[in-house]
């Protein structure tokens, strides 16, 4: 292949930039545009200029004829043969294109999106349509115009049919793409305030438009959902991960079985449960940096108090972990743990999505469930995430109490029996009696550390006790109480 003969080498990127490859695509669009322009014509048309105000807002019987007969056998003039001959040419350079694209392993945002997603061709050509509209306004009025309808300056079902159409694909097929529950549907266009069913209009008819978050990762806008900010995180592969101080052989068993993951393999659903602090997320997180993955955790507490419904903000998660290829996990599933239908409900959102990811999912909770194994295609293993044994335990506070500064406060030995903590209790007792030394003037020497240590300790367990036990204020006191004087003596 030379070099100017419209050919590539494997060494030359067959795109520098997204932009130059929505630029051809979009020069397409332009070429199918002016085809449809050019059959609305037709040989014999002969507008009144009086009615060019009205245009698309009063039908006339020349238009309604057109609509009747769109295909009479009319034989076509050589302007729009040209125009067919160019679109079939750039069909098939940018069919070319694409396969080196992909050969080349170019990051197009389209093609990523197809992947991830699974889109056909049509649907990828649908996004582009709808994408060109956010990029340029002219297409507004080109799509106002070819719609024979001044109001409708979107895309529309009946629209991307008939502009794909014109490359030679065109069928019965592509419909089904905009029905409730399509890929289109679920990750790429935005909600006009009802599901497909509700909203007024033919599904022919209905507008298309692209969801904001969509719009922004495919121009390449730094953006993140702002319905997800408050209660996701996404953590990147490896970036500030702790060492992990305990659970090493749980650590030892996710990396193995993900070793041996197939992708035809049931998705593997870990669900990690233990008390609050024990090491659910850590675990995870060190799980997505052996697969060199990101992981975006999710808080179903925060969702749950979120104004917007459930699943739409569990639907977005997904696709927030899909567009970063992460590893997504929920934490605090156990809200959704129960007998209550509405929780069922709840609960069956994450569940029923989880096959559209490529990879586990890791649900944390701080009680068991006992989920059915096997069900959906979904492998479920639970495990416990239990608090460390006294020997770790004491190991923890010897390690970092000396980190904080307080490794002659205590018997470490002593605090490790006598509070069965998790990780995660022991970091934040260390921590408050650091906090509680600064109120009460540690640097004037007259301080007792190990006091404010079991202070700081008990904090933790009357926290903790409070989310178990209601206190209640008893009302009568020991005199009043009636018993043998042999049991009130004793």
């Amino acid at each position: 292949m030379k070099p100017g003969d419209g050919t590539t080498t494997m060494d030359t990127p067959v795109y520098r930039t997204a932009w130059e490859h929505y630029g051809q695509e979009w020069a397409r669009l332009d070429l199918r545009l002016a085809i449809l322009m050019k059959r609305m014509e037709g040989p014999d048309t002969h507008t009144d200029p009086s009615m060019l105000p009205f245009k698309g807002l009063v039908l006339t019987e020349e238009e309604m004829h057109r609509s009747l007969y769109d295909d009479d056998g009319r034989e076509e003039d050589s302007e729009l043969a040209e125009l067919r001959r160019q679109l079939a040419d750039m069909d098939a350079e940018l069919a070319r294109k694409r396969r080196a694209a992909l050969e080349q392993d170019l990051f197009l945002p389209v093609l990523y999106l197809s992947q991830v997603f699974g889109l056909n061709e049509f649907e990828e050509q649908t996004v582009l349509m709808a994408l060109a509209l956010e990029a340029d306004r002219k297409y507004e009025k080109l799509y106002a115009y070819v719609q024979d309808d001044a109001t409708c300056k979107y895309l529309t079902p009946e629209l991307a049919i008939r502009l794909y159409g014109l490359s030679g694909s065109e069928g019965p097929g592509p419909l089904k793409a905009f029905m409730n529950g399509s890929r289109l549907q679920e990750w790429f266009l935005r909600s006009e305030g009802g599901t497909p069913e509700s909203v007024s209009g033919s599904l022919l008819s209905r507008p298309l438009r692209l969801d904001e978050r969509m719009t922004a990762f495919l121009l390449g806008i730094g953006y993140t959902d702002p319905s997800l900010r408050r209660y996701s995180r996404l953590y990147e592969a490896g970036r500030d991960l702790p060492d992990l101080e305990t659970g090493q052989e749980l650590q030892s068993k996710l990396r193995a079985y993900l070793e041996g993951y197939k992708a035809s393999d049931p998705v593997p659903v870990f669900c990690l449960w233990g008390p609050p602090g024990s090491g659910k997320k850590l675990q995870t997180r060190h799980a997505a940096a052996y697969w060199d993955k990101p992981l975006l955790v999710a808080d179903i507490e925060g969702s749950l108090r979120d104004e917007r419904t459930f699943s739409e903000l569990i639907a977005k998660v997904f696709r927030e972990g899909m567009l970063y290829g992460a590893i997504v996990a929920f934490e605090r599933f156990h809200l959704l743990l129960g007998e209550d239908e509405g929780l069922g409900r709840k609960r069956r959102e994450p569940l029923s999505r989880i096959q559209w990811m490529q990879g586990p999912i890791f649900l944390l909770s701080e009680q068991a469930w006992h989920p059915e194994p096997l069900q959906g295609g979904k492998l479920f293993l639970e495990v416990e995430v239990g608090v460390p044994d006294a020997t770790q335990r004491k190991r923890l506070w010897e390690s970092w109490s000396t980190e904080r500064g307080l490794g002659q406060a205590a018997d470490w030995g002593a605090v490790a029996g006598k509070f069965r903590f998790s990780p995660g209790q022991i970091a934040g007792s260390l921590d408050y009696t650091v906090q509680l030394l600064r109120w009460n003037g540690r640097s004037h020497g007259n301080v007792d550390e190990s006091a404010v240590l079991h202070r700081a300790c008990y904090a933790q367990v009357q926290h903790n006790l409070k989310k178990k036990a209601v206190r209640i204020e008893p009302k009568y006191d020991w005199d009043q109480v009636i018993l043998p004087p042999s049991k009130r003596n004793n």
